[in-house]
């Protein structure tokens, strides 16, 4: 958040009820940042379905019901529910300036949440009146402290080595251990593996003020990916679950509107290099692409 480098804004922040922030993993160094500036910073998940956020730090509002399905998809229920899904389509009959929208149809029976093969919930709504709910795309689990953990979007899950593993999981336990090392961001992708089926690959940002040549990139590149798999090794997250590569990169690939764009961060991964032989680093001609 760069309004904190700003001291006379970091102040102005400080007086509000609350910031919400959410759509990704949020740094551990970001949030100690913002409670010692007095920032008052609120975890929020929710959507455009939901009418925007539904659960905040983790606990949903009284009248929002989070389950899951067999697969660990998110499903909500509750008021905040939109009414459902719409068309709009130009109406030729009409001025140039009009459209047509239609109501698109959902089923009008809620399934059980965590019925598995055929019967398992699609994505979207189903139902009608209090029975109505929204299976989404996103997976979670309650915590021990009984708060929802968004783990990511179901359809950016890594089969590596059999298991599936959630790139924002990864990269929310890779955070405290990159920033000491002087990267602000990270995002977590793979590469084709004979072996595993695909291999997680890190890519490294470094923050301001870090080598910014190649040379002095690549020098501590590869001492960095060792002490980053040190690191998840120690807090119990082992085999196919720890990066295998990495690659240092001046920015994250992003999407119009502003989140990780996945499929081009794939597109970065196979000029990864394991960590005996260092970290690959873009070339300044890969920059000027």
């Amino acid at each position: 958040m760069r309004i904190l480098d700003v001291p006379r804004a970091a102040r102005t922040l400080a007086r509000t009820a609350a910031v919400l922030l959410g759509g990704s993993a949020i740094s551990p160094r970001l949030l100690e940042r913002a409670a010692d500036a007095g920032v008052p910073v609120v975890r929020t998940y929710g959507m455009s379905e939901t009418a925007g956020g539904c659960v905040y730090d983790g606990v949903p509002f009284p009248q929002v019901r989070v389950r899951f399905t067999a697969d660990d998809r998110i499903v909500l229920s509750g008021p905040v529910l939109a009414d459902g899904y719409v068309r709009v389509d130009e109406d030729p009959a009409a001025a140039s300036s009009a459209v047509r929208v239609t109501a698109l149809a959902h089923p009008d029976r809620a399934p059980d949440p965590a019925a598995t093969g055929d019967a398992a919930p699609a994505g979207g709504f189903h139902g009608t009146g209090a029975d109505r709910l929204l299976v989404t795309s996103d997976l979670g689990r309650w915590e021990a402290d009984g708060r929802l953990s968004v783990l990511g979007r179901a359809d950016d899950i890594i089969v590596t080595g059999g298991e599936n593993v959630s790139p924002h999981e990864v990269e929310a336990l890779l955070l405290p251990l990159t920033e000491p090392l002087g990267f602000a961001e990270v995002l977590v992708t793979s590469r084709p593996h004979p072996e595993w089926g695909q291999q997680l690959v890190v890519l490294l940002v470094p923050a301001a003020g870090a080598p910014q040549t190649d040379a002095e990139a690549a020098a501590g590149s590869a001492d960095a990916l060792a002490a980053l798999r040190e690191g998840l090794r120690a807090r119990g997250i082992r085999g196919p679950r720890v990066p295998q590569a990495a690659r240092i990169v001046p920015r994250l690939p992003v999407r119009s509107i502003g989140k990780p764009d996945r499929a081009a961060a794939a597109r970065l991964a196979p000029d990864a290099v394991g960590p005996r032989a260092g970290v690959a680093v873009e070339t300044d001609a890969d920059r000027e692409v």
